[in-house]
């Protein structure tokens, strides 16, 4: 019995022993220093950095560096910009340069960013740019040129270096005179293609699919080489044919198949197909609205003058239902002008109160820019749920009409005589004064 009592107290002493180590030994768990990075000088729709750790600085999709006054940047492949801290810093600040008519971005203390992107200049004033690398032109090879309108360059580069542009030259091709004879004589081959479209609107749920066609029509009198591409929706697209060769008056019809995972962000994503062939251009916009397969809200925007004038009231009714079981829902609601490109032109946030149904109407004032068409977009939030919609408005300057023309140039001539009749009155006003004094 004093034995097993003896031996019980042994235990109990090198136990609390072992606890004692145990408790007093320093600790080594290691934790990560955070990065910080340095992006003070960029605004717009600038990628947020400083609410990422450094795991999500690791795979950064579609970051994005913008001045809202000069251009942005939107890089098209996964960005870890731990790579390139240093002291558990990394400086965009200091060696990416975005100014007027040029964008820089030193690579050697940034070689994360060595990568493909889409850039962006704004503010220009050619009339047709092209895209200069390291001061010359840019090779077809590095530099895609996707489109250029109201003084806003986009094109695609492979890697990075600095780019800008400038004015392309005017070639000026001398006609040789003819020595003489008479004889028939021929034009040249004409080459132009058609599109039927220039918008598309999908709206898809996630996990599902739909499906649209593009009819390409070929109105020159000579074959094309038609080439198309996707841009900024290639998770979402898929085109049945990117190439072919269309004959003199032939015309073929394209599948764009749409799909968006059932992980996929509900959200609205814009993007472009590109048709390019002999030299030309011409861009199909893409509007793709994803929506959550068992959603909370369902909103509906309509547009009440689909066609404005600069400076009117741009009005919307919309409609927001709420599909779930809360009740009383104060919700957030998103209301947004934005370009077919995804820029956006203006926006308002409000708090908002849904029982079970809710009809607003809103209005936002209609841009002073170039015509075309916008998206007035709205989006509803509680907490991490949203649900979103859009609808396409036309923006049209009042045209110059003979009327307005004739009223101007009258306005012109009477204010002209007017100030002749005044200025002679005045001259015979000073001829009496004279005459009088003399």
């Amino acid at each position: 019995m004093l034995a097993a009592v003896f031996f019980g107290i042994c235990l109990l002493f090198f136990g609390a022993k072992l606890v004692s180590s145990a408790l007093s030994a320093p600790s080594r768990v290691s934790v990560e220093q955070r990065i910080i990075v340095n992006f003070s000088s960029f605004d717009g729709e600038t990628t947020n950095f400083s609410s990422m750790d450094n795991n999500q600085l690791r795979d950064i999709h579609e970051m994005t560096l913008e001045r809202t006054e000069y251009g942005k940047v939107i890089f098209q492949e996964s960005i870890d910009l731990t790579q390139d801290s240093v002291n558990w810093n990394v400086d965009l600040d200091s060696n990416v340069n975005i100014s007027h008519d040029y964008i820089e971005i030193d690579t050697d203390k940034l070689t994360s960013l060595e990568k493909q992107a889409v850039i962006y200049l704004y503010n220009l004033t050619f009339n047709n740019p092209r895209i200069m690398r390291n001061g010359t032109v840019c090779p077809d090879s590095i530099c895609q040129e996707i489109h250029y309108s109201s003084g806003r360059l986009t094109f695609t580069v492979t890697s990075f270096t600095n780019y800008s542009a400038e004015e392309t030259p005017v070639e000026v091709n001398e006609t040789p005179v003819s020595s003489g004879g008479g004889g028939g004589g021929g034009g040249g081959g004409v080459q132009n293609f058609t599109l039927d479209k220039d918008l598309i609107k999908v709206s898809i749920k996630q996990g599902e699919n739909a499906k649209e066609y593009l009819a390409i029509n070929n109105t020159g009198n000579t074959e094309i080489n038609i080439l198309l591409e996707v841009f900024k929706l290639e998770r979402f697209v898929i085109l049945s044919n990117e190439g072919f060769i269309l004959k003199a008056g032939e015309s073929k019809t394209i599948g764009i198949d749409f799909a968006a995972k059932e992980d996929e962000v509900a959200d609205l994503y814009l993007g472009k197909i590109i048709v390019s062939g002999a030299g030309i251009k011409k861009a199909v916009s893409i509007i793709l609205e994803v929506k959550e397969r068992n959603p909370l809200f369902d909103i509906k925007t309509e547009i009440l003058n689909k066609v404005v004038r600069p400076g009117e009231k741009v009005k919307a009714t919309i409609r927001i239902i709420n599909m779930g079981d809360l009740k009383h829902i104060d919700a957030v609601l998103y209301t947004a002008i934005r370009n077919l490109d995804g820029d956006i032109i203006d926006y308002k946030d409000e708090s908002i109160a849904i029982e079970k149904e809710l009809s607003i109407n809103r209005s936002m004032n209609a841009p002073n820019l170039a015509n075309g068409k916008y998206i007035f977009y709205s989006r509803v939030s509680y907490g991490n749920i949203s649900a979103s919609s859009s609808e396409v408005f036309e923006l049209l300057r009042q045209p110059i009409t003979l009327n307005l023309l004739i009223a101007f140039l009258a306005i012109l001539l009477l204010t002209a005589v007017i100030m002749t009749i005044r200025l002679y009155l005045s001259r015979k006003k000073k001829q009496e004064l004279r005459k009088f004094k003399n």
